[in-house]
Order: C-alpha cells, then sequence, then structure tokens
C-alpha cells in the first residue's frame, strides 16, 4: 500500500458552492512533459502557497513532470478528472462535469 505522505499536493483551491468553474488544462504527453491550468481563465501557479510541498519545488506556472512512460505498456492515454473532499463535510455531494474537450489548440477547445 503506497503511504500518501509521498505524495505533494501542487495546487487546490476552495471549495465554491452552486456556481460553475472553467478549468483550462494543457498537458504534453512526453517523457519530459509538463501541465499549465487556468481557472476561470487566470493561470494558476503550482506550489504557489497553501500546498503540501515536502520537496520544496519553486512555484511555477507550468509543472514539469513525465506524463508519458513505460508503465501502461505503451497502451493508450487517459483522462481521470478527481473532486477531492474531506470525510463528512457533506451529507452528500453532486458535481457536474461538463463535457470534456480535448484538442490541439486552446482555441479549439475554446479556451
Amino acid at each position: 500500500m503506497l503511504n500518501p505522505a509521498c505524495f505533494d499536493v501542487p495546487w487546490r483551491m476552495p471549495l465554491e458552492k452552486e456556481r460553475w468553474i472553467n478549468v483550462l488544462v494543457h498537458e504534453q504527453l512526453a517523457t519530459n512533459g509538463f501541465v499549465e491550468m487556468w481557472i476561470d481563465g487566470n493561470p494558476i501557479a503550482f506550489f504557489g502557497g497553501g500546498t503540501y510541498n515536502p520537496n520544496g519545488v519553486i512555484p511555477a506556472q507550468r509543472l514539469a513532470m513525465a506524463l508519458l512512460d513505460s508503465s501502461n505498456n505503451s497502451g493508450g492515454n487517459s483522462v481521470i478528472l478527481q473532486n477531492y473532499r474531506a470525510v463528512g463535510m457533506f451529507p452528500s455531494v453532486t458535481v457536474y462535469e461538463w463535457p470534456l474537450k480535448i484538442g490541439l489548440t486552446r482555441e479549439s477547445v475554446g479556451g
């Protein structure tokens, strides 16, 4: 079993109820890949404060990381949208996710 203390938390935001949030993610799927992200059109800074950063990563808008490796035996890649919250925060939760758009340019996904 993996120890959760081994993982960092590069970014998080407060929960905002009863409103849509537009998330734009730009990824380069490569062994020397990266991730960039915008919330409602504003770029976010990874490790910009209020995060768990045990390795002392310098805050940046581009998070460099391997996004392609042999762990899936050269199979197809996938996108997983995840929402985390504290146990017992709400008696029930409904999260709506608008259709995911994947494109080669920011304009092609409406960003």
